[in-house]
């Protein structure tokens, strides 16, 4: 199995893993112009074939928590206590008070987050508060998180760093830890979002292109500005849509197909995931073990209040499209032809009821993808 194939089978996450793992530099990835996500381009005169990209791969061989919730130690309501940050993020800003408050005591030395560079999102190893705070909001775009573990690889052996990423970024990221017992030791902390599906940046073009803007005079993009996304123009216009304006249309079914084969919704193996709580308008903070608990805890600027036990209700739920409901989303592909992933667990069973969702969700899926 080559990167290339993986790719070719619809297994590729655009994670950036077989980047940062290379150490002959031989993979670059390029934005597949076709599909609106990332492909890996391989020098062949480079490559040694040491297979170490496969080996970390987290596109075919991916890991399945069969609990709803995943493991986790407390789950709670987050949001800063700046006023700035809360209203500039998207909900409630406590993973971003979190980087902050741990680089203001010098526990990290930065933390891999994501900007936008234009309409295209950018990792970057943020080393100011500036930084921290240039990177709030969520992007609903491809981001290849994972190339800047090479960075960290190289870095000073005291230096610790946190990591914030989508489920796909920390499954790499746990696979090159296995690799790089040092790269284990500079992660301070990782930080995860729930991923729901990461849609490709056709999902820009056609938004834009059903609004009648013009993709050359577009300045920026604000994905999320609260529950909004906000475009800027050059010519110093803006437009702005809530979230069910552009979220509850094809936009969220212009994903890769490698999107339907993950069963990690609530990001289960970082050490604390972050996701909306549309009511209380914060963060559901969900702290996966005691190390974690102890560093949230010591945070002085992060509100903390315990999580409605009813609300448990719903986050399984968010889980259940996940996991539940892979076992027949895949049977679905495979009838269709793709190939799918390794995973390191049996999947858990649905029943006729989620069998008959799941073919709905795909009918529609193909309905937009032929449609566009």
């Amino acid at each position: 199995m080559k990167v290339e194939e993986i790719y070719k089978n619809n297994n590729c996450t655009g994670c950036g893993s077989c980047v940062a793992v290379c150490p002959v530099n031989a993979i670059s990835l390029v934005i597949d112009k076709q599909t609106g996500i990332y492909k890996p381009y391989v020098n062949k005169e480079l490559c040694t074939n040491c297979n170490l990209c496969i080996k970390v791969c987290p596109g075919w061989k991916t890991p399945i928590n069969q609990k709803l919730l995943g493991n986790y130690t407390k789950i709670y309501n987050g949001q800063s206590c700046v006023k700035k940050i809360r209203e500039m993020s998207s909900s409630g800003g406590a993973l971003t008070q979190i980087l902050i408050s741990l680089m203001k005591e010098k526990k990290i030395d930065g933390a891999i987050v994501t900007i936008m560079n234009g309409l295209v999102s950018k990792p970057i190893i943020a080393t100011t508060k500036k930084e921290l705070i240039n990177a709030i909001g969520s992007k609903y775009c491809p981001t290849p998180q994972n190339i800047m573990l090479k960075d960290i690889l190289k870095s000073k052996k005291k230096h610790k760093y946190a990591f914030v990423g989508l489920p796909c970024h920390i499954h790499g990221l746990k696979n090159m830890e296995k690799l790089y017992p040092q790269l284990k030791e500079k992660i301070y902390i990782s930080l995860g979002l729930f991923c729901s599906r990461c849609p490709s940046f056709k999902a820009t073009e056609k938004l834009l292109n059903k609004l009648n803007i013009n993709l050359e005079k577009v300045q920026k993009i604000k994905y999320r500005e609260k529950y909004n996304m906000l475009i800027y123009l050059k010519d110093k216009s803006k437009y702005k849509l809530k979230y069910k304006e552009y979220w509850n249309t094809d936009f969220k079914f212009n994903i890769p197909v490698r999107c339907l084969m993950c069963p990690d919704r609530l990001n289960d193996f970082c050490d604390i995931s972050f996701g909306d709580d549309w009511e209380s308008q914060s963060s559901v903070v969900i702290v996966r073990n005691q190390k974690a608990l102890e560093i949230i805890q010591g945070i002085k600027k992060l509100i903390l209040t315990k999580f409605d036990d009813t609300k448990i209700k719903m986050l399984k739920k968010q889980s259940i499209f996940k996991k539940i409901n892979l076992h027949p989303r895949l049977l679905i592909l495979k009838i269709c032809g793709y190939k799918i992933p390794i995973f390191n667990h049996a999947l858990p069973r649905a029943n006729l009821l989620q069998y008959l969702t799941t073919l709905l969700f795909y009918t529609k899926y193909r309905y937009y993808q032929k449609k566009n």
